[in-house]
């Protein structure tokens, strides 16, 4: 938890150099947005068809792939497993936690920045301050990820049922005049009930472990 909060608050400061890169040294001349000049010809991501959505999907569902693969079929991923489930047990075993831990963090990083760079390299194919969080994609993905329990494709799958009710709400709104935040409400009930489930779970945990003990 503590590993968690630290990130999580080491990214405001990343997002305020990108903030400063927008709206100072790369920012588009001319504009009156904080945003920063389009790409070159070329560089952008090529889309399927007319529609907007670019290969970049693909990328993101070959690194879900992979990481399913990794975590499923080798030494590494079942080390991580460990260590998730059980990090005292992970470290009597000969785990070495802390080099794990700057592994997983450092290519964490590396898959958001992914993210990232298809979020600029396609549609409108510039970086505009507060596009890639304003949208709450953090805490979108962070709780995907504890709704699958962190199983790859599972995560996947929720992080693209989020997704799916962030769109639908604005189309919804539109539509019928219902408000979006309605979304934000069904959000806020998955993750009541999320955070119920664990904790009976863990209760049964506690409960089983005395149990094993009085015996």
């Amino acid at each position: 938890m503590p590993l968690l909060v630290s990130s999580l608050l080491l990214g405001y400061p990343a997002m305020s150099f990108a903030s400063y890169l927008a709206r100072f040294p790369l920012k588009e001349d001319g504009s009156s947005l904080p945003q920063t000049r389009p790409l070159p010809d070329g560089v952008a991501l090529p889309a399927f068809g007319s529609s907007t959505v670019t290969v970049g999907l693909v990328l993101v569902v070959l690194a879900a792939a992979v990481f399913a693969f990794a975590d499923a079929r080798t030494a590494t991923g079942y080390e991580i497993r460990m260590t998730g489930l059980n990090p005292r047990f992970a470290a009597y075993a000969g785990v070495d936690r802390p080099r794990l831990t700057l592994r997983l963090m450092g290519l964490s990083g590396a898959v958001a920045g992914l993210v990232g760079a298809i979020g600029v390299l396609s549609f409108p194919y510039r970086f505009i301050d507060g596009s890639l969080t304003a949208a709450g994609h953090t805490w979108t993905g962070l709780t995907a990820a504890l709704l699958a329990s962190a199983a790859p494709l599972g995560t996947a799958v929720a992080a693209l049922f989020f997704a799916a009710l962030d769109v639908g709400g604005l189309a919804m709104e539109r539509a019928t005049e219902v408000p979006r935040e309605l979304t934000q409400v069904l959000q806020a009930v998955v993750i009541v009930f999320l955070a119920a489930r664990l904790r009976l779970t863990w209760r049964r945990a506690a409960k089983t472990a005395r149990g094993k003990g009085g015996l």
